[in-house]
C-alpha cells in the first residue's frame, strides 16, 4: 500500500525526475538525494513503492560495511535493472561512513538515497551537493483517505465516522495504520504517546507501553533492540527513535512490583 499516493504525490515528483535522469547518458548535477520529514511520514515507503516502477531496485544499507554495499549497488540486477542505494535513517552513520558517502556521491556513479528527519542531519560537504524533497505531516483528509482504504483492502469494518475521529488525532501514515489495526470496532481511539506515561529508561518505556496495552509485537522488536543496544555503536540512538513511535491505548503507570515484561500484558 502506497501512501504516498495518498495527498502527498506532488511532493515526491523532485524525486522521481532525479532519479529518471540517471537513466540518461549524463548523471544529475546533485548526488545524493535526501528525503526529508518526520517518522511516519511515507520517506522509506515512497522508496519502496515508487522506484520498481521507474525501473530501479532498492537497496537498503543495514550498517554491515558501506564500501562493499555501494560495490554491490554497482551491479544490476538479474532482469538488469538499475540498482538504488538507500541509507535509512542516515543521521546514525559514523564520521568515516560520511566520507565514505561524500566521496561516493561525487564519483555519480550509482544514486544514492538518504532518509532523515532534518537536512541539517547532514554534513555540509554531502548536503552542499544533495537534492533535498521535503515531505511534511499528512493533512487530516489524505489520513482518511489512507484509513479508508486500509479498511477496505482489509475488510475491516470501522465506520466512516471511527476514522474520522482517528484522523483528527494522528500525526503520520505510520500510526495510522497501526491504530486502524489495533483498535477494536466501536472503541473511541485514545493513543498516548510513550514520554507521557512514563520516565526516560528504555527498560521503563518498554514496561509502560506493554501494561498499556501496546502491541505485543511492536514491544517485542523494542525488546530484541534493547537488548542490542550496548553492543552495535549507535543502537542506542535507535532504540530511543524507535520506543518514541509507539502507541498505546491507555496510560496508566506500571505499578510498583516485580513481574517479567512479557507474558502477562493486560486485556481490556
Amino acid at each position: 500500500m502506497s501512501q504516498m499516493l495518498i495527498g502527498i504525490k506532488s511532493r515526491i515528483e523532485p524525486f522521481r525526475a532525479w532519479l529518471l535522469s540517471w537513466g540518461s547518458n549524463s548523471p544529475p548535477d546533485t548526488n545524493p538525494c535526501a528525503l526529508c520529514g518526520p517518522n511516519g511520514v511515507g520517506k522509506t515507503q515512497s522508496i519502496l513503492s515508487l522506484t520498481p516502477g521507474w525501473g530501479f531496485h532498492p537497496e537498503f544499507y543495514h550498517g554491515d560495511g558501506l564500501t562493499s554495499f555501494l560495490d554491490m549497488v554497482r551491479l544490476r540486477t538479474i532482469d538488469g535493472r538499475r540498482r538504488l542505494a538507500v541509507i535509512d535513517d542516515a543521521h546514525l552513520l559514523s564520521n568515516k561512513e560520511w566520507k565514505v558517502v561524500e566521496s561516493e556521491a561525487k564519483s555519480k556513479q550509482i544514486p544514492i538515497v538518504l532518509t532523515v528527519e532534518d537536512q541539517s542531519q547532514i554534513p555540509w560537504t554531502v548536503r552542499r551537493g544533495t537534492l533535498r524533497t521535503e515531505l511534511s505531516r499528512p493533512s487530516p483528509s489524505a489520513l482518511r483517505k489512507f484509513l479508508t482504504q486500509i479498511r477496505d483492502d482489509r475488510d475491516l469494518t470501522h465506520t466512516d465516522s471511527e476514522i474520522r475521529d482517528m484522523a483528527e488525532q494522528i500525526q503520520s501514515f505510520r500510526q495510522a495504520e497501526l491504530a486502524i489495526l489495533t483498535t477494536p470496532r466501536g472503541t473511541r481511539l485514545r493513543l498516548d504517546s510513550v514520554e507521557d506515561i512514563t520516565g526516560a529508561s528504555p527498560v521503563a518505556k518498554l514496561a509502560s507501553v506493554e501494561f498499556n496495552n501496546a502491541d505485543p509485537e511492536i514491544v517485542g522488536t523494542g525488546i530484541i533492540l534493547h537488548s542490542h543496544g550496548w553492543e552495535i555503536p549507535g543502537m542506542s540512538s535507535l532504540v530511543e527513535d524507535y520506543l518514541s513511535t509507539i502507541q498505546t491505548q491507555s496510560q496508566d503507570r506500571v505499578p510498583y512490583r516485580n513481574r517479567p515484561l512479557r507474558g502477562s500484558t493486560r486485556r481490556i
